[in-house]
């Protein structure tokens, strides 16, 4: 099997767990191909040396020198927004880098969003490409879309989607993190964590939502003015009718991870939340009121998580990172670029909502 050489474009605190997860699936999965970390780049120097050296990258480069290494076929585009496009149409011209994984949200702006549209329908975007939305790779998701194109729910009437956190609470923590006030879609709730659950609309319901009102609420003097701390949003799909809600924020007391799916349809509903992530409730016509399956990754769709990983919200990573380096092998929806760009069309809706002025940054 070839191996995959990969490099990452960005090292902060994101690149960390998906150096972890890659060491993961090398030292406990013998049924991938070679995983080679060869280089990481940012920057700075000192930084990018001490990440190589930690996780065991041959080398640390610019993010421009490493676009040029000829031994280089996979790339992981982990670095800020602003970033995330730049680096994709660069890497879409390496003739050396076939696979790119980029984290989301896809695109910071209208006319990347564009500009990437373009590039696609143009046939210019044909390498393999994931958008970083792991939460289609939670076995529970898997089972649940499994059920929904077979019909077992029948046609969609109402839905709800929520992603949650605290931290923005805290002063000291936005202080750290000032580039990560900007109004959406450059960041703010809407791009950082309703980007995830739009996904997972995306994927149930199809390329045929809309977003018909939406209202940003949360603020502080050290946040710039129309940054979207927390985001409530109603949502139509045009080809059923079904309609819902989006809420994102980060200034929810009592959350850390806090992500929950509901989706009712004509003969029954689901249920998914990251709380409980190998857990689908689900209640069906004929089968009570309610019937819990608990779904274990263990000897299923995916090989087991190693003991030691951290964090039991990451396990969805883990198998995403599992179906990125064995395409083909898994019958579920990737978020390609196509998916990308269809959530980021919503994040975009959203983001013209609250700051109408931004409808001409094209």
């Amino acid at each position: 099997m070839e191996p995959y050489n990969i490099a990452f474009i960005g090292i902060g605190g994101i690149a960390h767990v998906h150096a972890q997860v890659i060491q993961a699936l090398s030292e406990t999965y013998h049924d991938l191909p070679p995983l080679r970390l060869v280089a990481a780049s940012s920057r700075t120097a000192e930084k990018r040396a001490q990440f190589a050296n930690r996780f065991g990258f041959s080398r640390s480069s610019s993010p421009e020198d490493l676009l040029a290494f000829a031994d280089i076929n996979t790339l992981f585009i982990l670095g800020p927004n602003s970033i995330h496009v730049p680096y994709l149409e660069a890497a879409l011209e390496a003739p050396s880098i076939k696979s790119i994984y980029i984290e989301k949200p896809l695109c910071s702006s209208i006319a990347e969003t564009a500009r990437l549209w373009s590039k696609l329908d143009q046939g210019k975007a044909e390498k393999r490409i994931m958008v970083g939305f792991q939460n289609l790779y939670a076995l529970p998701i898997h089972q649940a879309l499994a059920m929904w194109q077979a019909g077992e729910f029948g046609q969609p009437i109402h839905f709800q989607a929520r992603y949650l956190h605290s931290g923005y609470l805290d002063p000291a923590y936005r202080l750290k993190r000032q580039t990560r006030l900007q109004p959406s879609p450059a960041d703010g709730a809407t791009a950082d964590l309703g980007s995830h659950a739009l996904s997972l609309l995306v994927a149930f319901l199809g390329k045929d939502l809309a977003v018909k009102a939406a209202q940003a609420s949360g603020s502080f003097p050290d946040v710039p003015p129309g940054s979207d701390l927390c985001l409530n949003a109603l949502l139509i799909d045009r080809t059923s009718g079904a309609a819902g809600t989006l809420t994102a924020s980060r200034v929810s007391a009592g959350t850390g991870d806090q992500l929950e799916f509901e989706l009712w349809g004509e003969k029954g509903s689901l249920r998914y939340s990251l709380e409980e992530p190998t857990i689908l409730r689900t209640t069906l016509q004929g089968k009570g009121t309610q019937t819990w399956d608990l779904l274990s990754s263990i000897g299923k769709i995916y090989p087991p998580a190693p003991e030691a990983f951290p964090k039991q919200h990451w396990i969805a990573l883990l198998e995403s990172h599992y179906c990125f380096f064995n395409p083909g092998k898994f019958p579920i929806l990737l978020p390609d670029l196509k998916h990308g760009l269809q959530v980021q069309d919503l994040v975009n809706q959203i983001a013209i909502l609250i700051n109408p002025a931004i409808a001409d940054q094209v």
